[in-house]
């Protein structure tokens, strides 16, 4: 087999303790020191021994100057390193274990290969976010190129995982910080080709507060309703207690969500109700009945109560907005849900209202 595939302290212990001084008997040089040799000199022996045989020395410097040098690198450290500068992928050197991250980045500085794909390890990462953000500035700006969408796609799908989401926020935050780069991050999202990173990027841009609406064109406000078109979990794939700067990203960028998803736990409903409230969103009978669903407390019967009392399900929500968005949309509402339900004592009501016409009234 291949010898290279094993370390030192493989053979050391193949040799056993007799096999190794026999090796230093007939290798080396004997070297007198006050009348005695090394192979005289037992104690000698089996220390030397013992370092070889643990892994303690090493034929590769580095590793034997991470042992002896406490806080400086680790072989896992140095490993990591080795495999940069060998050009391995950054989806195999992205797994690899750390320990010393300070100065691994002080080394990758040194050696001018910061700036690789392969470096860009989530620790690496999430420590010049705290510590060096000059540098991941640029890391950022080759993330964003255009032709570069891989690495946009690798942070959504490899490193984002690995993060809270506080530091996923803070990451995109710092992306999308300065002049012209909202917009790009929009268009990036836009040409990622892969729906998974959408979906676990949009609702992190999405969640950010005070974004700068005011210097990103019509055209790309156009392309995030796109986005936002094709995602049929954003409310409910949101960070937590961030409704509010939702509700004003869509509000700031003209966008409505369209597709409403059930949502069961306590923040999606938090951000549903906060959209409804303030008609964030686009008007359909999936929609409507996925609101109701989702809002009202009668969870086990709402299904049916949706089927039979509509009128009534929507007015114990007590949103004026939704009761208003409805009108807005009566016809709609009458043709697909109302003639259906057995509310028959309101029909009066609809047809005396101003918002219900005459094609409208014949249906009911």
């Amino acid at each position: 087999q291949n010898a290279s595939s094993y370390d030192l302290a493989f053979f050391i212990n193949k040799m056993g303790r007799s096999g190794f001084e026999r090796y230093i008997a007939c290798c080396s040089t004997p070297e007198q020191h006050d009348g005695e040799s090394i192979t005289d000199n037992a104690a000698n022996i089996d220390f030397i021994y013992f370092l070889l045989s643990h892994g303690y020395l090493s034929t590769d410097y580095m590793a034997y100057r991470s042992v002896f040098m406490p806080g400086s690198l680790s072989t896992e450290d140095n490993n990591f390193i080795r495999a940069v500068t060998s050009g391995r992928l950054p989806d195999e050197t992205a797994k690899m274990p750390l320990s010393n991250i300070a100065n691994t980045v002080a080394k990758l500085h040194g050696l001018g290969i910061l700036m690789h794909d392969n470096a860009w390890h989530p620790q690496i990462l999430w420590y010049l976010m705290r510590n060096d953000t000059n540098s991941l500035k640029t890391i950022m700006r080759m993330q964003a190129e255009v032709g570069a969408e891989r690495r946009m796609v690798r942070l959504a799908n490899e490193i984002f995982p690995l993060w809270e989401p506080a530091a996923q926020r803070e990451y995109i935050r710092l992306m999308v910080d300065g002049d012209g780069h909202l917009s790009t991050m929009i268009h990036q999202i836009g040409r990622l080709n892969d729906t998974v990173a959408e979906q676990n990027l949009l609702p992190v841009l999405l969640s950010l507060p005070i974004l700068s609406w005011e210097a990103v064109s019509q055209i790309t406000r156009e392309e995030l309703q796109r986005l936002i078109d094709l995602q049929f979990n954003l409310v409910t794939s949101l960070p937590e207690n961030c409704a509010q700067f939702f509700c004003e990203n869509l509000r700031n960028s003209g966008c409505r969500l369209t597709n409403i998803p059930l949502a069961r736990s306590d923040s999606g409903q938090e951000t549903l109700h906060l959209v409804v409230q303030k008609k964030l969103w686009t008007y359909s009978t999936l929609n409507l009945q996925n609101i109701c669903f989702s809002l009202s407390h009668e969870s086990e019967n709402n299904s049916d109560t949706f089927r039979k009392k509509p009128v009534a399900l929507i007015k114990s929500l007590r949103i004026p907005n939704l009761e208003k968005y409805v009108y807005e949309n009566i016809s709609s509402f009458i043709r697909d849900v109302f003639i259906h339900s057995e509310e028959n004592d309101l029909i009066p009501d609809f047809l005396n209202s101003t918002f219900v016409d005459w094609d409208d009234a014949k249906y009911m």
